[in-house]
């Protein structure tokens, strides 16, 4: 937890660029452009720290609030890839004042940041007119105002990344997941989000497995690994996510609460008295039954096909996700759940 009470999120800038797994210039890069004026540890830490910030009782305070132009954020690195990496705005100020605003307005930065960089793809090729530039402060803050009023440009930015492809006939080029845009994670790099992102019954969430945790940290296999002990690490931190939903625990103390202080934890709220594995089941039949209400099958599981085809470069060597990379990790988590070889429920009981 030290890291996270250090440099919280934010830390993670770093990380992700000298990693090379920091989504840049809507999805083409793995290394931001000038990236280091947003360094946490030498830009945004010493010239724009305020002070620590904690979720109701907790020790670590891993919110980190800066200074902003109206006085002081509380910044995440999720934000500053979406509305700085992904939009090419570089200046921590300006990228500090635009994730202010966008929240004021009540939008998801997540979301919003990789809405504007599609706007901003799509007018670099011509599909569409009068978007800003890459990096460009001016037009991108009036971009996110016009949304928020669904005004001009804006009225097309306020239907979201799939709406917006769906519209204009342009769903290759557009990057989502089962409607969701993803977060700071490029899968391309960090392959353990191949399957994260693609079973997420949010879409690309981030945050239904975890995978990201699996992937930095070098386990099973490593980053760029994709078998079976990928599959099963990932299926592993699925369910402990599930737990820590229902039972509401940080995530990011998914290093500490391991399946056997899960079971000590509960046990001793509760007074029951539940084994490790009545807890797993518990887990897994959350999962299935995300499934089992959403209908989701193979053909919402797959990812976009960009990330097949295009690949980023980082340390001279090229990336993708290949089809055999997703077809691999895809079906034998179907396999391991249960389900059949089209990702449904047809030899789940869901009983008991």
């Amino acid at each position: 937890m030290i890291p996270y009470r250090q440099g919280g999120t934010v830390r993670l800038i770093d990380v992700g660029n000298g990693m090379g797994f920091f989504p840049s210039i809507y999805w083409t890069r793995v290394v931001m452009p000038n990236w280091e004026d947003i360094s946490w540890e030498k830009v945004l830490k010493p010239r724009y720290f305020i002070k620590h910030g904690a979720c109701l009782y907790c020790p670590v305070a891993c919110h980190k609030v800066v200074k902003s132009s109206n006085g002081e954020y509380d910044l995440e690195y999720e934000t500053t890839m979406a509305l700085g990496g992904l939009t090419g705005i570089h200046d921590p100020q300006r990228l500090i004042d635009l994730a202010e605003l966008a929240d004021r307005l009540g939008f998801d930065t997540i979301s919003l940041g990789n809405t504007l960089a599609f706007l901003i793809y799509l007018g670099e090729r011509g599909i569409i007119k009068g978007a800003p530039g890459w990096g460009d402060y001016e037009g991108i803050k009036r971009l996110i105002i016009d949304t928020a009023y669904r005004r001009g440009l804006g009225e097309l930015a306020a239907l979201g990344t799939k709406a917006i492809a769906e519209k204009l006939g342009v769903q290759d080029l557009a990057i989502h997941v089962k409607g969701l845009e993803p977060a700071a994670y490029d899968p391309r790099t960090l392959k353990g989000m191949i399957l994260n992102n693609a079973i997420s019954e949010r879409g690309a969430d981030h945050l239904w497995s975890s995978a990201y945790a699996v992937d930095i940290a070098g386990q099973a296999g490593g980053r760029f690994a994709t078998g079976e002990e990928k599959v099963r690490a990932v299926m592993d931190i699925e369910e402990r996510n599930a737990l820590y939903d229902s039972i509401l625990l940080c995530k990011f103390g998914r290093a500490v609460y391991t399946w056997d202080v899960i079971r000590d934890v509960m046990n001793a709220v509760t007074g029951f008295n539940y084994t490790v594995d009545e807890l797993r089941e518990a887990a897994q039949r959350i999962i299935v039954l995300h499934r089992y209400m959403n209908g989701t099958t193979i053909e919402q599981d797959r990812l976009p096909p960009r990330w097949l085809r295009e690949p980023v470069e980082y340390e001279g060597k090229q990336y993708v996700v290949t089809e055999e990379e997703w077809s691999f990790m895809v079906k034998k988590y179907y396999e391991f759940r249960g389900y059949d070889e089209v990702g449904s429920l047809g030899r789940i009981h869901l009983s008991g």
